[in-house]
């Protein structure tokens, strides 16, 4: 009786759902400041995702800004707290890119709400197990695959900012964003290194005087331990605002504002690597036929997250006010409009939203611009985890027109689905006829390997090659191979 040795192959592959959903909030302000809103931004904190019982559940917070003119320029912050439910099957982990637009304004029963779409991209990775043979009491050809080995792990960490300005009145609007730029893997740790932006909108102190803009940009290098990890190993890391935080303090002796903040980020990571699998391609049995069961199995592979900065120049998309002078563009953000595939090459098209706050005789209107953005990449299979996070936005008012001036950090995963026909099973046929023959000539044919002869002689290569010194593999000719048995 046959007996077959079996190993495990397990593969994770991921694939993504992307849905969207309405979230308001009520918005402490009269109806009749509706026409004097200025603008209307927002951000999610807090978000978090956990895998249970073929479930992913995952929750957040989106804060809204919205600035408003009513004796000065004003900021009402609010905010709403979602949760969310979605069933996979046989999830293991799965990770979350929030993003938010669309931000409307609206009057409901005299109440009013602020809104906004919420898309969420969800990355799931499932676990398939097949068994495979891996060996056998017979003759057996053999081949190493590589099988990936995924590892997961997340972290926080918190950066902290101060800087001086002219005395400030106040705080207008603040939000923030972050940017992964490289990754590297080393043993049994993964280090992150990307940039956050802060964005401040800032009234002075000082009558008469135009709203400032202040965009900090925060470096940071962090390590998250990764048992198993080597250098050999891929990461992709996802980062996102845990929560933001700022104070302002007065100087008096100096008239300064110094403005301190503290950003904490969530970093997410999976890391990527190849073991070695060595499990049977083919098989003979001396004694018995085989029948074989094989299954193509399909491996996941990772080429490794890219990361590019790019910089947008261009004319906006916007409605200027007549006999106005150009403020300041706030609350931007970007959207990705396509996403396309053609011979290895990728394409991200999309648009950068903001408020622009202008000046003219009746005092601070604002208006919606777009910026269009456009870039292709050189990829090598499919793409994933894709994110365009805007660092900062500048615009000037040339000859009637609204020019703005972008940079982005634009970060992607590639991946790659490999196929290889294994065993999976060995059964055990008829027995086979005895051959009693003391001396056996075979004829192998021209360009036989090792293994097919093998499989015509029924005898392992070295005893094959005992009995036939000259002979090479593959062959190079018919020849006759000569096989002695003992009685």
């Amino acid at each position: 009786m046959l007996n077959v040795v079996k190993g495990s192959v397990e593969n994770l592959k991921p694939s993504t759902i992307t849905e969207t959903s309405l979230l308001e909030a009520s918005l402490n302000i009269s109806s009749d400041l509706k026409d004097k809103i200025l603008s209307v931004s927002g951000f999610v904190t807090n978000q978090q995702v956990s895998c249970e019982d073929n479930f992913v559940n995952y929750s957040g917070n989106a804060i809204f800004n919205v600035l408003f003119m009513g004796e000065e320029v004003e900021r009402i912050e609010t905010g709403v707290k979602f949760n969310f439910k979605k069933q996979v099957d046989g999830v293991c982990v799965a990770f979350l890119q929030l993003s938010l637009d669309d931000f409307k304004v609206r009057e409901e029963n005299g109440q009013m709400v602020v809104g906004c779409e919420l898309t969420k991209k969800l990355t799931v990775f499932t676990a398939n197990t097949v068994d495979v043979v891996d060996g056998l009491d017979g003759l057996t050809k053999k081949q190493t695959i590589k099988v990936p080995k995924v590892l997961f792990t997340s972290g926080t960490l918190d950066l902290d900012d101060n800087f001086q300005v002219s005395k400030i009145k106040k705080v207008l609007l603040n939000s923030a964003s972050v940017g992964v730029l490289s990754t590297k893997v080393d043993e049994n740790v993964v280090t992150v290194c990307g940039e956050a932006t802060i964005s401040f909108v800032l009234l002075p102190f000082l009558e008469n005087s135009d709203i400032v803009k202040e965009v900090r940009v925060l470096p940071f290098s962090y390590e998250l331990e990764c048992l198993g990890a080597d250098q050999n190993f891929l990461a992709n890391a996802l980062a996102c605002v845990n929560n933001l935080t700022v104070k302002v303090y007065e100087s008096e002796e100096e008239n300064k504002s110094v403005i301190e903040s503290l950003l904490s980020i969530d970093l997410s990571c999976f890391v990527y690597g190849l073991q070695d699998h060595v499990c049977v391609l083919d098989a003979i049995s001396r004694d018995y036929e085989l029948d074989f069961n094989r299954e193509n199995i399909e491996i996941e592979g990772f080429f490794g997250q890219k990361s590019f900065q790019e910089r947008v120049v261009g004319r906006a998309a916007v409605t200027i006010p007549e006999y106005s002078r150009f403020i300041k563009a706030v609350g931007e953000y970007a959207v990705i409009d396509e996403v396309r595939s053609e011979q290895n090459e990728l394409f991200i098209k999309g648009v950068i939203f903001s408020d622009c706050i202008f000046y003219d005789d009746n005092g601070l209107t604002s208006t919606r611009a777009q910026l269009p953005f456009s870039f292709s990449y050189d990829v090598l299979g499919k793409v994933n985890f894709i994110s365009v996070v805007v660092k900062n936005l500048q615009g000037k008012l040339r000859s009637g027109r609204l020019e703005q001036d972008a940079n982005l950090i634009v970060t992607f995963s590639e991946f790659e689905t490999s196929n290889s026909l294994l065993v999976t099973d060995i059964l055990e046929g008829d027995e086979k006829p005895k051959n009693h023959a003391p001396i056996s000539v075979y004829m192998g044919k021209c360009g036989d390997d090792e293994w097919a002869i093998t499989k015509l002689v029924g005898e392992d290569a070295q005893t094959i090659l005992q009995y036939n010194k000259d002979l090479e593999f593959p062959l190079k000719k018919d020849e006759k191979i000569l096989v002695f048995r003992k009685k």
